[in-house]
């Protein structure tokens, strides 16, 4: 049936359904991203060395950058292939930048703890409002950039493109 016209519901989604579709996806990625600056962290406490690590702290930085790009990537080309609209990635992708520096910066006062150091509100407040949107706009924009790059050079399948 090639003219038939699609049917659209007025009524919004379900909350299941958007926990389904939009929180799963954010959760996932975000736990990752954390994962991987967790275990980049790790590694920097490990070494004892009193120097500045500048080197190892731009390592730090760059891979929960590297990771996103990398995953934007494959849903860019994902959703190119399927011939999906972009938008409902987009979101997740816009949504996990934000819960990622929200729970980064969450982190700086449990890692002083940790340490023995004292975790101050104040402390919490500074990560918030510094810390939080730099490292949102870090992962965020390199992947959106490569989640836009790689949908538009991807090419859709012809199987996919049939009308259900």
């Amino acid at each position: 049936m090639r003219g038939a016209a699609v049917v659209r519901s007025d009524r919004p989604p379900s909350p299941g359904a958007l926990v389904r579709v939009f929180a799963r996806p954010v959760v996932v990625r975000t736990a990752a991203l954390l994962a991987v600056s967790v275990a980049g962290s790790s590694v920097a406490a490990a070494d004892g060395s009193s120097d500045a690590a500048i080197g190892l702290g731009l390592l730090l930085l760059a891979l929960p950058v590297a990771v996103a790009v990398v995953w934007a990537g494959v849903d860019g080309v994902r959703t190119g292939r399927r011939a999906r609209p972009a938008t409902p990635v987009v979101r997740v992708w816009i949504v996990t930048a934000i819960a990622t520096g929200v729970v980064q910066a969450v982190q700086v006062p449990v890692a002083a703890a940790l340490s023995g150091g004292e975790p101050t509100v104040a402390v919490l407040v500074d990560a918030l409002f510094g810390l939080a949107p730099f490292v949102a706009v870090t992962v965020g924009v390199p992947a959106l950039v490569t989640l836009a790059v790689a949908r538009t050079v991807s090419i859709p399948r012809d199987e996919d493109r049939s009308p259900r």
